[in-house]
């Protein structure tokens, strides 16, 4: 009987050898599809998040203006404010930088910008002024809480005002010749149940105790007999400032100079009781 040479063993494993060659190829490419993937997947966990939006990151050394931005891509629809958000934590569980939107022209205290712990960089875009720069805020928690008191028509921050130099020459003027009456009382001053009038949230109590003062200015008579409050608010991570009139003989007093008040562009005057 002849023998074929396909008889021979090390022949007949062939292609069974080629097959499990093949096999272990395949595994091998699914792997380093996987691992790339994976590498993928890290990269936008550790960068992704940050300053998608190209607005600068910076360091704020005076209080900044969010400026208007085109969010582009497949958030056009929306429009707004943007705002980089730098998240203050444990280093090694850290968000880096995340992307909100804000409805209005909103300014972001300096205290609140600063450098976080990973030590991203913090610079100005270059040709930029200080004024017109975008801006990040730290604490995305902050800028939730943010977003919430928009939702429930409050203004947590102060609305943008830039008068021109010659509003300013005569604003500087009146300053020199407006006189206050009432006084700042404590919190614990104000009975509980008093009717009180909330006029807004502000990041610390000189704006607060400045927005006072430009209301007073344009209502000196309905004000002449009221005194204010700030009351401090300590939230998760920030600590917010609000503001109140106080010395109102009835609801309906208090609701006329509300609508007063707004009717004249304030965003909000609200009817309230001390304590609630």
């Amino acid at each position: 009987m002849k023998t074929s040479i396909l008889d021979y063993p090390a022949i007949k494993k062939g292609p069974n050898l080629a097959k499990r060659v093949f096999q272990v190829l395949i595994v091998l490419a699914s792997l380093g599809i996987l691992f790339f993937l994976l590498q993928i997947v890290l990269h936008y966990e550790i960068t992704g998040n940050q300053d998608q939006s190209n607005i600068p990151i910076i360091k704020a050394e005076t209080n900044l203006w969010v400026k208007p931005e085109d969010p582009g891509g497949k958030e056009s629809k929306h429009t707004g404010y943007r705002v980089n958000v730098l998240v203050h934590g444990d280093p090694f569980n850290e968000e880096l930088v995340t992307t909100g939107y804000a409805p209005m022209s909103v300014v972001l205290p300096a205290d609140l910008l600063s450098l976080n712990s990973r030590g991203i960089p913090l610079q100005l875009e270059e040709d930029s002024e200080e004024g017109e720069v975008k801006a990040i805020k730290t604490g995305k928690e902050i800028l939730d809480e943010f977003f919430i008191q928009v939702e429930l028509g409050e203004i947590p921050w102060e609305e943008e005002t830039t008068p021109q130099a010659s509003e300013e020459a005569e604003q500087n003027e009146d300053d020199q010749t407006l006189v206050i009456t009432g006084r700042e009382l404590m919190p614990a001053e104000v009975p509980e149940g008093e009717i009180i009038a909330y006029i807004g949230t502000y990041a610390n109590h000189n704006l607060a105790s400045n927005n006072w003062r430009e209301i007073f200015k344009k209502y000196p008579r309905d004000l002449a007999s009221k005194d204010w409050v700030i009351k401090t608010f300590e939230g998760s991570t920030s600590v917010s400032y609000r503001l109140y009139i106080v010395g109102f003989d009835s609801e309906d007093e208090t609701d006329s100079l509300c609508a007063r008040i707004e009717a004249g562009g304030h965003p909000s005057c609200i009817r309230t009781l001390m304590g609630q």
